[in-house]
């Protein structure tokens, strides 16, 4: 297989995982917005190294391990403040 499909083969499948990537990241972050643009960031970070698929792991593992490097190396909340009757 040349580096061309490959190269494709690669944007396909993460193309077909962008979705789950994409409602995961809405989850975490509390808004689409914030969500979008940890995605992308993942995307970006995936352009400018693939090693993490050269890794062994699945096209899905290695994609969600990127998305949660930058997740942790942000600083994001890993859970909110409690609010409502049990804040009291």
């Amino acid at each position: 297989m040349s580096n061309s499909d490959t190269g494709q083969l690669l944007s396909v499948t993460v193309a077909e995982l962008l979705p789950y990537l994409r409602r995961y990241a809405r989850a975490l972050s509390g808004s689409q917005e914030t969500g979008d643009r940890y995605a992308a960031a993942t995307l970006e970070a995936l352009l400018e190294d693939r090693s993490v698929f050269e890794e062994g792991h699945t096209h899905k593992v290695a994609l969600f391990k990127t998305f949660h490097a930058i997740w942790v190396s942000t600083g994001a909340p890993s859970g909110s403040a409690e609010s409502g009757i049990t804040a009291r």
